[in-house]
This record gives structure tokens, sequence and C-alpha cells, in this order.
């Protein structure tokens, strides 16, 4: 009762600790989702005006797909030099299916700020299972010199019955992790107990499975965050997001509203039943013959405000270093050679080598966790050993590296030119092929041989 009393003092503290936490990273989430944003809470400034237009200018869901698309769009490579621990690593992804899941992890990572994945063995097949988790629902207690994980926290809502009444209310469960065991919370009247497991009985001993070893020797929740400060890929752009879109939803308030145009007469009165007749048939009947209705418009310059949005837009892409495909110079007509756009998308491709940086560190933990299950068997696998492979993909100019290939032909060896062209995958057997579909004259090769003694 005391071990309970105390757990039930550190789960509580940790969830309201978490809870500033959890609700930035479910925001950043809605964001991304366009569940819930800003934008849709803005009040209108006017009440008296009909339209409070509140468009939301998908950002943020177009530079976490395009992160995502570029560094996890094509399959990371896992390799293990020896063939036993590569085909064990080959049958737990496919197990798994894990390379879903990774996408999956990779949209939680950028548009939180980090993702978080759990491992269990499954009861009955002993096969080892992953399930991604919700980063505002899982807690990390991490050791602030190693960054090694020491405990770990998954909270969610749940049901629970009441054994009399059968009547069922809401509550919170909670997984707690530690090195050797994961145990089982439910929140009953306020606070935090163990939930009651199934009963084996062992002869004349009764053991609950709450709590039960989960099988590894590191805590089984893995972090995997896109860079050191743990922030989501469009982090740096927020205020300007929201700023585009109250000026867009402004703009088009106008538009929808005519707010650019008053009416003015002269000469004669408009009370509000004339008003209203004059809406409704579209047509005034002023008693002066000098009286004259007329629209007083705003000058607006629509330059000026396609202007202020395409250097916010500019800026959205540029702070988050992804880049605006929609740009002339990316969409069609664009007078940019590929090489040239290809240096427009660095900024892409250096954040791309933080973010795999960071996700392998992950993924090496991942490992690290598994292997320390897999190896209470006779299989036994170095986890340092695994090798992963990423595959990002920028614009090619095959015109420019054709060209390279003409100026360089016959002044450097050919399968040295071979590597400079980035569609060529070996160059060395690229070489081969060239050579037995294109035999060297020997009358040449004499003769220059002969020049060479000559010289010589």
């Amino acid at each position: 009762l005391q071990g309970e009393k105390i757990m039930n003092k550190i789960i509580t503290d940790s969830i309201e600790a978490f809870k500033t936490t959890g609700i930035n990273l479910k925001s950043n989430y809605d964001r991304y989702t366009t569940d819930i944003v800003p934008i849709k809470n803005r009040k209108a400034i006017d009440s008296s005006l009909a339209s409070n237009l509140k468009i939301n200018n998908d950002f943020a869901g177009d530079i976490v797909d395009q992160i995502k698309g570029f560094v996890f769009g094509e399959k990371i490579k896992t390799i293990h030099p020896e063939k036993v621990a590569n085909d064990k690593i080959t049958d737990f992804i496919t197990e798994n299916s894990l390379e879903a899941l990774d996408t999956e992890l990779a949209e939680y990572m950028l548009a939180c700020g980090y993702g978080s994945r759990v491992f269990y063995v499954e009861a009955g097949s002993g096969i080892v299972k992953a399930m991604n988790t919700k980063p505002w629902q899982t807690i990390f207690f991490q050791n602030d010199s190693t960054e090694e994980i020491d405990y770990a926290m998954i909270f969610y809502d749940w049901i629970i019955v009441d054994p009399k009444t059968g009547k069922a209310k809401k509550s919170i469960r909670v997984e707690w992790y530690d090195k050797i065991e994961v145990s089982y919370y439910i929140k009953d009247g306020g606070r935090f107990i163990l939930e009651t497991g199934e009963v084996l009985e062992h002869g004349d001993i009764t053991t609950p499975k709450n709590p039960i070893p989960h099988m590894f020797d590191f805590v089984p929740v893995i972090k995997y965050k896109p860079n050191p400060r743990e922030q989501c890929a469009f982090h740096k752009a927020t205020s300007l997001i929201d700023g585009y879109d109250q000026a867009f939803s402004d703009w088009f308030n106008e538009i929808t509203e005519f707010r650019a145009a008053l009416m003015v007469a002269t000469g004669g009165a408009i009370d509000e039943e004339e008003r209203i007749k004059a809406k409704n048939s579209g047509m005034l009947n002023l008693p002066d013959s000098d009286s004259k209705v007329e629209w007083l418009t705003k000058n607006i310059n629509p330059d000026f405000i396609d202007k202020g949005l395409r250097n916010a837009e500019e800026n959205i892409y540029r702070f988050s270093k992804t880049v605006n495909m929609t740009s002339e110079k990316f969409a069609g007509g664009g007078a940019e050679s590929g090489e040239a756009r290809k240096w427009r998308l660095l900024s892409l491709f250096f954040e791309g080598i933080v973010i795999e940086r960071y996700f392998t560190k992950g993924l090496r933990q991942q490992y690290k966790v598994l292997c320390s299950a897999w190896n209470k068997s006779s299989l036994k696998i170095d986890y340092k050993q695994i090798e992963f492979t990423f595959t990002r993909k920028l614009p090619v100019d095959i015109l420019y590296e054709a060209q390279i290939l003409t100026n360089l032909f016959g002044k450097m060896p050919i399968e040295d030119i071979y590597t400079l062209l980035s569609f060529v995958k070996d160059p060395k057997d690229l070489a081969k092929r060239f050579a037995l579909e294109n035999p060297v004259d020997l009358n040449t090769v004499q003769l220059l041989n002969n020049d060479n003694q000559v010289g010589a």
C-alpha cells in the first residue's frame, strides 16, 4: 500500500507537470491535421458585419508532408552484415509492417517535435511487436547526462465498469515502464491504483499479472526526435502562418461584405425603409432632381496585398527550410535548370541530414532494446553493427550531366567520369559494359604504344 501511495503521487505529479507540454504537442499536431487552428477561433472585429471568414492555409501540413516525403519517402534500408541477424531484422520489419509505422512515426515527430514507440512481446506467439504512441500521452524520465531513459509512462483515456452497479465511467489508464517490468494503473476515486489483473494458479501460490516483466533489458519505450531542440518542422514559421491566415481571411471578408465600397447619396435623404426597398429592388427613388447616388470606393492596391502575401509565403518556406513548389521557379514554365533548382533545395537537403542523424539515434536505441530480447535465445545480434541507409533525391539535370560526359570523354578514365553522373549507380559495371559494346581498335592501341616507346 505504501508503494502504491508513492506511485499515485509520482503519476499524478508527472501528468500535472507534463500538462503544458502535452497541450503544445497536441496543438502542433492539430495544426498539421487542421482539426484546430488559431484562425478558426478568431472573433469578428465588428459584430455588425455578417461575414467573418476564417480561412486556414495549410502551410503546416505542406511543410511536414514535404520533409516527410523527402527524408522518409523511400524505405529505410536496415542491414546487418551477418545473414542470420539480417534475416531476424527483416522478419521483424515484415511482421510489424514497419515501413508504415515509420511513416506514421515521422509524421508525429515532425508535427509535434518528437515521436514515440513502445515494444512488447505478444502473448502466445512470443513475437516482438511495435506500436507508435501519441507524443502528448507519453512522458519520458531521462538521465540528464547520458540521455538514457530510466522510466517511461504512457497514459490515455479508459473506461472502467463498476462491478457492483455495472455502470461504465471514464477514467485514465497508465502504463509505467522501468528497465525490468511494466505496471498498469487505473485512476479510481481520484487516485491511481494498481489495475487488478488476471490471477494464475501455481500450486498453492497465486501470482497477479500486474506488474509483469516486459522481457527487455532496457525501457522499451523509445523517443525519436528531429533535432536537438525537439522543435516541430514549422516551429520557426508559426507566427508567419498565423499572420498569413489573418490577412488572407480579412481580404476575403472585404470581398464578401463589399467593404471596399460605400453608397453615398447627395441632395436627398434615405431612411431605413427606403434603404431596405433599394436593397430588395435594386433601385432608389429620390425626390429632388439634383439628387445623386454614387459609390465611394476604397483605394486598395491589389498588387500591394499580393506582394505582402507572397513575401510572407516565401518567408514561411524559407524559415522552415522547405521549398515553395508552387512558385514560378518550380511550377511549369520556369526558366531555371535542374541544376539551379538543386541549389534551391539545399536548405531542405541539409535539414534532411539533421533529421536523419537524430532519427538514426532513435533507431539505434530501438535495436539495442530489441536485441536485448532476441539475445536471450541462442541468437546473438550486435546492434552496433546494424547500418541504416536513407535515400533522399534531388532534381537531376540529365542534359547538364550529359555535357559533362561529352566534355570529359577521352580526357579522363571512363569509370571516373561515370562517378560524376548522379544517374549511374555502378560506375565500374557500366565501364565494363561500355568496353564490351565499344571494343578498342587494336591497331590504334599499337600505334599509341609505339609513340610511347619513341618518346621514352
